[in-house]
């Protein structure tokens, strides 16, 4: 792009005037109509833009339009061929409406890279409060200046022109035709919704559905109906590819030749205005009939209708017109260019281009501005949106979780921070509690809310609650340099805590524990999780969302938790004072879940006792319980609880076994670390994760976790025949540069 193009912003003001007199047909300025100046700035861009056509990649849709403008310009020689009595003036008058928009096309062709959903929706605003004062204009029966308009009618008015509200006419406003301006009002809707729902988008979608009302038309809110239908069954039905891109050509095959069924089977025929097309599509067909699917030309139809029953009326129907005037080829381009839409659109976008594919059934949309609208630059906005999310997004990270104390999930939310830092992205953390044992101040922003932890889930909640505020405030301070890449939420409070903020509908519910581990908040959490996007640490984990909760697997996606493999080498290597005494290893929090008083009985079964000490790392609300079961056995001499180490490695390097006897863990990461240590292991059957990691010939060495003599099996197994190496496959799935990749990945994906 020219530099004074980009300077000046010629671009977005050229985008401006067309979305603006998309909208408002009939504004105009001391009788000027700015069409004209669109269409001039149309010509200079374009002459201005094709020196960089070399750079420019076209799309299928981009292709199959620039030919379906190109059939169409053609049709009009098939026009004069027929030697119709053509008016030259209406003629001209087509050509110009459908140059414009070929001239549109072109030209965001050309400049594509500066559309976005974020200027567009801007655009449609402006335009789309001048539409709203000229319905309330109308309303208070004020004569709307001719500065700002033509000479048109802007109500419709009549006893078969009801408004949903009762009165005896139907508001188009600026927009000049009431069928238009419902599509516009909708259509506004969806891009305020996708926007976000502030206090002034609510007002305009309230103000937007009163519109609706007042250029109400029974025949657009039943194609409407199944517009909305279609995107919501789409969206919940699983398919494979295949049958999801046969599914889509189907559809945009169908909604073509729907005019033409409904014809046949004479639905809603009882209502006058389906009545009427009726008569019209009848027509329609004998002069298909008559040129053999060949097109008639621009204006075809209606001299043909004019000849027959005095009446210099369109088609009602945009695929009606297509195939007469334009004939079967263009026919065939327009099925695949909504085809291809509608397979590229994934968000709201997508009812807006499905409600203008149904509008268009009994509608001339053809012509229109809309029509490049929606069939293209809705295209344009959604391919964009993802790259310039991506550019406008600052190298920042957002993660809500507890605390960043000594747990599982808070060591694996430093190591992705960690990660994340190395490779030049900031990190902000929201914790609800204090303990900051994994922070480094130096690096990460935290903000705490300051909650006890000691108090019951519902008061944690509550006081969630009463700081959210506080919560979005940092948010939106952090957001003003650009949003964040990538937002996570871990364990389920701080799920709870990210739902109810600004960033509770771009967030990724990352889930580390099994919720049947909840007790009485299941359910609660169940409802929770239903529809929102969820990374499950391990393979077991996700299958248990799927089938226990009934999970959309479309929501779910698996990625291992991180370890840093050269961290964990090179800590291995200090050395430790214990080292010169032969130990099994014990790691986690002293928590009824771990199960460390089998760990206790295993010891003193298997009478290592004798020969190896037992040591735990590692605090808890159970280490008085298990220093009275070591008494008990009198082990005291040989059992030793070390409490919390800033280096577990090099325990876990000179350990003769990791003994591992949890009861219930999605992924324990302890046994990652102890492989990446080169340490021996022997683990509990625990329901997720130990089948994950030790896999193959290494599966052996996983115990039933009742059976303490199969516990003794295996580790007297794995004493003498234990093959430690140090490539593991699920060493490099849990590589930390590879799970942070898997993490911008997956949140790309799913948002």
């Amino acid at each position: 792009m020219s530099n004074w193009i980009q300077k000046y912003k010629i671009f977005d003001i050229y985008l401006f005037l067309f979305i603006f007199t998309m909208i408002n047909r009939e504004f105009l300025f001391f009788g000027f109509d700015p069409r004209y100046i669109l269409f001039i700035m149309s010509a200079a861009l374009i002459l201005l833009g094709l020196k960089n056509i070399k750079e420019i990649q076209f799309s299928k849709i981009e292709i199959l339009l620039i030919f379906f403008y190109i059939l169409l310009f053609f049709s009009n020689c098939c026009f004069l061929i027929n030697r119709h009595p053509v008016a030259i003036k209406e003629l001209k008058s087509l050509n110009i409406l459908h140059m414009n928009n070929f001239l549109l096309l072109i030209t965001i062709i050309l400049y594509k890279k500066e559309v976005s959903q974020k200027k567009v929706t801007r655009y449609y605003k402006i335009a789309m409060i001048f539409l709203i004062i000229s319905f309330l204009l109308v309303l208070l029966h004020i004569n709307i200046p001719s500065l700002f308009c033509g000479t048109k009618h802007v109500a419709v008015y009549g006893k078969d022109q009801i408004n949903l509200f009762g009165g005896y006419f139907r508001i188009g406003g600026l927009a000049e035709d009431a069928n238009y301006a419902f599509l516009f009002f909708f259509s506004f809707i969806i891009l305020l919704f996708i926007e976000g729902l502030s206090i002034s988008n609510l007002l305009l979608i309230v103000v937007s559905f009163i519109g609706m009302g007042l250029s109400f038309s029974k025949t657009q809110v039943l194609m409407l109906v199944p517009a909305i239908l279609i995107y919501f069954i789409y969206k919940k039905i699983k398919m494979t590819n295949k049958i999801k891109d046969i599914s889509l050509f189907v559809l945009s095959m169908s909604v073509f030749l729907l005019p033409f069924i409904m014809l046949k089977l004479n639905l809603f025929g009882s209502m006058i205005t389906m009545a009427n097309r009726y008569s019209l599509w009848n027509t329609a067909i004998q002069l298909i009939k008559r040129n053999h699917f060949l097109p008639a030309g621009l204006g075809g139809f209606r001299f043909y209708n004019y000849y027959r029953v005095n009446w210099l009326v369109q088609s009602h129907s945009s695929y009606v017109q297509i195939l007469t005037e334009l004939g079967i080829i263009c026919a065939i381009l327009y099925i695949f260019v909504a085809y291809f839409n509608l397979k590229r659109l994934k968000n709201l976008n997508y009812i807006i281009l499905l409600n203008f594919m149904f509008f268009s059934l009994t509608s001339e949309t053809l012509y229109l501005q809309f029509f490049v609208f929606a069939m293209y630059l809705l295209n344009v906005m959604y391919e964009n949106e993802g790259d310039q999310m991506n550019q406008e997004k600052g190298k920042k990270i957002l993660f809500f979780v507890n605390s960043l104390g000594k747990g599982g999930a808070e060591r694996v939310c430093a190591n992705l921070a960690n990660g994340y830092i190395q490779n030049g992205y900031s990190v902000d953390f929201i914790v609800l509690f204090d303990d900051r044992s994994y922070s480094k101040q130096e690096s990460y922003r935290i903000f705490s809310l300051g909650i006890d932890a000691n108090q019951s889930k519902i008061k944690v909640i509550a006081q969630i609650f009463l700081k959210l505020k506080k919560v979005n405030q940092f948010i939106k301070n952090s957001e003003d340099g650009g949003s964040y890449a990538l937002v996570t939420a871990h364990l389920p409070l701080s799920h709870i805590c990210a739902a109810m903020s600004c960033v509770g509908k771009r967030c990724l519910y990352v889930q580390h524990i099994s919720l049947k581990s909840e007790g009485k908040y299941y359910n609660l959490y169940k409802m929770f999780y239903k529809n929102k996007k969820n990374v499950c640490v391990s393979k077991g984990l996700g299958n248990e969302f799927v089938h226990l909760m009934n999970y959309d697997s479309h929501n779910i996606e698996v990625v291992y938790n991180p370890v840093s493999i050269d961290e964990i080498k090179e800590k291995a290597k200090e050395p430790l004072v214990f080292e010169n005494k032969p130990y099994f290893l014990c790691v986690g929090r002293l928590t009824k879940q771990k199960r460390f008083d089998r760990a206790i009985n295993i010891f003193y079964q298997g009478k290592y006792y004798k020969d190896y000490f037992l040591v735990f790392l590692g605090q808890g609300e159970k280490e008085e319980e298990l220093r009275q079961q070591v008494k008990k056995l009198g082990l005291e001499d040989r059992v030793i609880f070390a409490g919390w180490q800033g280096n577990v490695y090099q325990w876990m390097k000179n350990a003769t076994l990791l003994l591992h006897t949890s009861e219930r863990e999605a992924l324990p990461m302890v046994l990652i670390e102890a492989l990446a240590s080169g340490t021996k292991i022997v683990a509990s059957n625990c329901e997720y994760g130990s089948n994950e990691i030790l896999k193959d010939k290494y599966s052996k060495y996983i115990a039933n976790q009742n059976d303490v003599e199969d516990y003794i099996k295996k580790i007297n197994d794995a004493l003498t025949h234990f093959e430690v190496n140090l490539h593991y496959e699920i060493l490099d799935e849990c590589q930390g540069e590879n799970v942070c990749k898997r993490y911008l990945d997956v949140y790309k994906q799913m948002f």
